[in-house]
């Protein structure tokens, strides 16, 4: 029997990014430490996992990366992992189709490395724990053990370490991407040109705690921004666009970008906004926030 989940784009409700810097374990280079909190969407990858004599792989989808070779696949690599770590014989066949665009920030490879721990661990019953996959996620990318969490979630350290897990917000959002991504790493050393200050995150943290919606919405914060509109600066339009419509957020980046999104206040507020989109040169989206992972 096949199974077929949803591997749920993310946005970044919280991102502060200190100028601070450290080491990771089996990892060469500075690493920034930060602080953010992710909430998962209702949108995504679609990853079905069907019965095989041997393991096979494929990636399909209006978003599957020209070019990527297989090793360097984040979905392809948890599935290696996977088989090892369980010494497992993968007699299935993955099938991603891609709907999250790459260099967004909407965290598409470490979502579909993600799902496929989780549904392999479906897939083959064998009852390994969150905590155990969590573990296994980390040693592929912070986001990865972070969507497994399957709730929205505060992160620390350099991103990889858990500090508190909140219940699920539902709320009407709206992404719009530019044509140009912006690369992690690209931000990331722009951002060290930077002097930026980190926002305080106390107000966000009241409305997740509270699950108000209005003090969310009203205190997104992201001090990479200055960084990825540097980088690509159409971002900053894109985020004027989103914010003049009626019921929206101020709009912000996700991640690193280029996608922003703003959380709007109804569901017919952001259908205007979304249909206004339709006639601009982005790609975009309407969704909602959501729990995760789940059996579509």
């Amino acid at each position: 029997m096949s199974l077929t989940f949803l591997a749920p784009a993310k946005v970044n409700l919280y991102l502060g990014v200190e100028e601070k810097k450290g080491t990771k374990p089996q990892a060469s280079g500075q690493f920034h430490y930060l602080k953010t909190i992710i909430h998962p969407l209702d949108f995504g990858d679609e990853i079905t996992f069907s019965p095989s004599e041997s393991f096979e792989f494929e990636m399909s989808g209006e978003e599957a990366p020209q070019n990527l070779a297989e090793e360097d696949n984040l979905a392809f690599k948890a599935a290696k992992l996977f088989s090892k770590h369980f010494d497992l014989d993968l007699q299935c066949k993955i099938s991603v189709v891609k709907h999250i665009p790459s260099q967004a920030g909407l965290g598409g490879g470490s979502s579909d490395a993600a799902c496929v721990l989780y549904g392999l661990n479906e897939f083959f019953e064998l009852g390994a724990s969150k905590e155990e996959l969590i573990e296994l996620g980390k040693t592929l990318s912070s986001d990865v053990a972070a969507l497994l969490y399957q709730a929205p979630v505060l992160m620390g350290g350099f991103g990889d370490e858990f500090l508190e897990e909140f219940e699920s917000l539902s709320a009407p959002v709206v992404l719009l991407k530019p044509k140009a991504g912006v690369s992690t790493k690209d931000a990331y050393d722009e951002f060290d040109k930077f002097s930026d200050l980190v926002f305080p995150i106390d107000l966000m943290l009241i409305g997740m705690r509270s699950k108000d919606i209005e003090i969310v919405g009203t205190h997104v914060a992201n001090n990479l921004e200055l960084s990825a509109v540097d980088l690509v600066p159409e971002i900053a339009k894109a985020q004027s666009c989103l914010s003049d419509q009626a019921g929206a957020c101020v709009a912000h980046i996700t991640g690193s970008g280029s996608c922003v999104f703003s959380v709007f206040d109804t569901e017919e507020e952001a259908k205007q906004a979304y249909d206004l989109a339709q006639n601009l040169d982005y790609w975009s989206c309407l969704t909602k926030l959501s729990t995760g992972i789940k059996r579509l």
